[in-house]
C-alpha cells in the first residue's frame, strides 16, 4: 500500500548502496541513445505542482547534473503495465480495445480521489516521488487483474505495484557525488511536492520513460464513470 512504512522500506534497502555509488544503470537513456522499448501501461499524467517540480530537479541535478530527470510533461504514475516495455513490440487494435474497456469497467468502480505527494526515495533504479492515495489504486489494480483473468488474458506486469510513486530521476551513468546524493536525499524525504485531485487516467502505447513524443494515447478512462463499448477514439496520436 502506499503507505510511509512502505516508503521507508524502500528507503532502508536501498540508502547504503546509493551511498556508495552502487546504482543500476541505463544507457539507452544518454543523449542519442535512442529507446526502441515500447508497451501499453495505464497511466496518470501529472496535471499540477510543477513549480515544486521545478525546485525538486534544481535541488538534485546540482548534486548530480549527469543524471537524467524527466521533463514535467512526461511525469506519470504507472497504474497498471497491460504490456511489458520490449522492443519486440508489436500494436494490436483489438488487444489495445480490450484493454481500454477493461480499464473503464475497472475505473468505473472508482471514485475520484486526491493524491498528496511527500518527499522522495531512491531504489538503485531510480529517483521517486513519494505518492499518498489511501490505497486507491491498489483496489483499481485488483479490479483489473480480475478482469483480465475473466477475459483470459495474460497478466504481463513486471512486478505487483503498491504505491502511487512518480518516477522522476534515472541514473545513465555512474554517480559523480553518492556521499552528497545520500544527504540530499534524507534531507528531502518529507518534502511537499503537492496535492491534485484525480478524475481521469489514460491508456497509452509509450516508450520505457513515457516520453511525450514517443507517447500515443489509446483512450481516456474515467473515474467512477463507464463508457459505452465502442467509444475507443484516441484522443490524440504521439509516436516517434
Amino acid at each position: 500500500m502506499s503507505s510511509k512504512e512502505l516508503y521507508d522500506a524502500i528507503h532502508a534497502a536501498n540508502i547504503d548502496d546509493l551511498r556508495h555509488g552502487r546504482i543500476d544503470t541505463d544507457p539507452l537513456l544518454l543523449p542519442g541513445a535512442g529507446d526502441p522499448r515500447r508497451g501499453v501501461s495505464l497511466i496518470i499524467p501529472v496535471q499540477g505542482s510543477r513549480e515544486h517540480y521545478q525546485e525538486l530537479v534544481n535541488r538534485f541535478s546540482q548534486v548530480e547534473p549527469d543524471q537524467y530527470y524527466y521533463p514535467f510533461e512526461d511525469l506519470h504514475i504507472t497504474i497498471f503495465d497491460f504490456i511489458q516495455g520490449s522492443a519486440a513490440y508489436q500494436r494490436s487494435n483489438d488487444r489495445n480495445r480490450q484493454f481500454l474497456q477493461i480499464s473503464r469497467e475497472a475505473a468505473s468502480e472508482i471514485q475520484p480521489f486526491r493524491l498528496l505527494r511527500q518527499g522522495v526515495v531512491f531504489s538503485r533504479t531510480a529517483g521517486l516521488v513519494r505518492g499518498y492515495d489511501d490505497n486507491i489504486l491498489v483496489d483499481l489494480r485488483e479490479n483489473i487483474r480480475k478482469r483480465l483473468q475473466e477475459h483470459n488474458l495474460p497478466n504481463d506486469e513486471r512486478y505487483a505495484s503498491e504505491s502511487a510513486h512518480t518516477t522522476f530521476m534515472r541514473f545513465p551513468c555512474p554517480l559523480r557525488n553518492p556521499q552528497a546524493l545520500a544527504e540530499l536525499i534524507d534531507r528531502l524525504s518529507e518534502m511537499h511536492l503537492g496535492s491534485e485531485d484525480i478524475t481521469f487516467c489514460q491508456l497509452v502505447e509509450h516508450d520505457w520513460y513515457n516520453s511525450r513524443s514517443c507517447t500515443r494515447i489509446i483512450g481516456r478512462v474515467e473515474f467512477g464513470i463507464i463508457k459505452p463499448a465502442g467509444d475507443d477514439a484516441v484522443l490524440s496520436h504521439r509516436c516517434c
